[in-house]
């Protein structure tokens, strides 16, 4: 039997995107449930990134309820579940969640393992970067430092232009780091084109493993020309719209590291098949989260065990920008979140904090 639910969670400080400034992160949740199986999953487009609102996404699962419990409640393959999902519109957050609770429910049902499934290595353990917001430098150290005793090795730092701030908290960092450190720039795309080359000159002392969106609307041509100029590589995140310009971007950047928010990006069948195609051994890259709940997390976490390049930490640990949370497990530990066989982090209806989601008629 197919529910559904909404849920409405506060974040611990305002969160802030092109399209406004957002108090509350809010999702829909989809659940089947039989005599032997249940499953969760999540859809929750994020505003300023998604394309389809949450108000689509609730219209269409509502109106597809009774198809989606047929099709669910008998048996099914893969590639039968691949072409049910063709029905439904282009939602990505949708096809994410429809895609991931159907592969789920056929694991469970037949006793195979994702990584079975997708006939990969089963990685049993991820690797998780921690995030250094722009703040203050003693605060950043404070962060770090408590951050690097818990086990994480790689740090995302946010960054403006100019960089006189970045460079500072940088060589603060790396007098305190170990040589097992590396440091990930995100310039949510600040940085003129015209002063690439001489604020990468001035990074070029830290162990910087990448340079995440530097410019704004950097075409093809641009960004293949920064790869070459540039000794710290570079790695694209929201300027990838959509499965078919991935596409683009992983054949004509081939060496270029991808940072995948699979539940923006859309069905996870394509997403395989595509990053399979270009990225043989999935190597350069980086998936991460879009602020989902607990129950979303885990499904992308799933995913990074599934297509992410298992040498690189993953951002997985957004949980904690949240007040609450749908439930409260904290499954990383020592910078690595450990996943059971079956490549599934499980949710139940009951493990949920029901003061925070509610069944939509």
């Amino acid at each position: 039997m197919i529910e559904i639910f909404t849920y409405r969670l506060p974040f611990s400080k305002p969160f802030v995107t092109g399209s406004g400034v957002f108090h509350h992160r809010e999702g829909l949740l989809i659940r089947y449930s039989d005599d032997s199986t249940e499953v969760i999953s999540e859809a929750a487009p994020l505003p300023g990134f998604s394309t389809e609102s949450l108000e689509e996404v609730k219209t269409t699962v509502t109106d597809q309820k009774e198809s989606l419990d047929i099709f669910f409640s008998q048996s099914y393959s893969l590639e039968e579940l691949k072409t049910f999902l063709q029905q439904f519109p282009k939602l990505p957050s949708l096809q994410f969640a429809l895609s991931f609770l159907g592969i789920q429910i056929l694991s469970e049902r037949s006793q195979r393992s994702l990584f079975d499934l997708f006939e990969v290595k089963y990685q049993p353990k991820v690797l998780v970067n921690d995030v250094l917001p722009i703040q203050d430098v003693e605060e950043t150290i404070h962060h770090f430092k408590k951050s690097y005793d818990s086990g994480f090795r790689t740090f995302k730092i946010k960054s403006g232009y100019p960089v006189d701030q970045l460079v500072k908290t940088l060589k603060a960092l790396s007098q305190t780091a170990g040589q097992d450190c590396r440091f990930r720039v995100d310039a949510n795309q600040s940085w003129p084109a015209d002063q690439f080359s001489e604020i990468t000159e001035q990074l070029g002392e830290f162990n910087i493993e990448y340079i995440e969106e530097p410019c704004h609307n950097s075409d093809i041509q641009t960004l293949a020309n920064f790869n070459q100029k540039s000794t710290i590589p570079i790695a694209l995140d929201e300027s990838i719209k959509n499965i078919d310009h991935l596409k683009v971007v992983l054949k004509k950047l081939p060496e270029t590291i991808i940072v995948i928010k699979p539940t923006v990006l859309g069905n996870l069948f394509d997403l395989f098949e595509t990053l399979a195609r270009h990225r043989t051994h999935f190597n350069r890259i980086v998936v991460t989260t879009a602020l989902e709940s607990s129950v979303g997390r885990k499904a992308v976490t799933s995913v990074a065990s599934l297509i992410g390049d298992p040498t690189m930490a993953h951002g997985l640990n957004t949980g904690r920008f949240f007040k609450t949370d749908l439930s409260n497990e904290n499954l990383i530990s020592n910078g690595k979140l450990k996943l059971p066989e079956s490549g599934f982090c499980s949710t139940k209806i009951e493990d949920l904090n029901n003061s925070y989601y509610q069944v939509v008629d």
